[in-house]
Formats: structure tokens, sequence, C-alpha cells
């Protein structure tokens, strides 16, 4: 699972590096206590962090957050659908 910052039209009011922590979460709707969670806090010396120049930066996140055969299976597939939530630590540094 990766998180990517994309340019935006008001980067400008929000500092960077980008310091929120991040929480991946594969929610497993017939069970949730099966659910699994990961959580990064971003690497404000890395250039996926910075504020982005292209239209996106470089990719970071949990590579092996989830077995492609755990996805699969019928916890947490329904209907051919999977539900990931991605959590955003609040705090957001705007720029006065």
């Amino acid at each position: 699972m990766f998180f990517v910052l994309m340019r935006g039209e008001y980067d400008e009011l929000l500092h960077f590096p980008f310091k929120q922590r991040v929480t991946f979460s594969l929610l497993c709707p017939s069970n949730p206590s099966l659910s699994k969670h990961e959580t990064f806090l971003p690497d404000p010396d890395s250039s996926s962090f910075r504020r982005p120049q292209t239209e996106m930066n470089i990719a970071s996140g949990c590579p092996q957050f989830a077995l492609h055969a755990d996805v699969e299976s019928s916890n947490f597939l329904v209907n051919d659908c999977i539900y990931v939530r991605v959590k955003v630590e609040r705090g957001w540094d705007v720029m006065a």
C-alpha cells in the first residue's frame, strides 16, 4: 500500500515537508478484528514528502502491507470489492 503527494492548487498554503502520521487499514467487513493496520511517519528528508515539483512525488508506504492471498480471502473480498481506509493525522500546517 502506497501513499503519494500530488501537486495541487493550494500547495503554497501548506507547510512542507509533509509530516503527518499516515495509517493504512485493510478492513474486514465480516470480522473487524481481522482488519490489518499499518502506520508510518514520513521521513522529512525524503523527496517523497517535499512540495511536489511535478504532477506527483515518488510514492512511499508499506510494500508488504498485506499478502495477495489475504486480500483475496473471503474475509476481505466482498462482492469483488476490498475496503481500504487511509487516515492522515490531523494538524495540517496552513500558512496564515
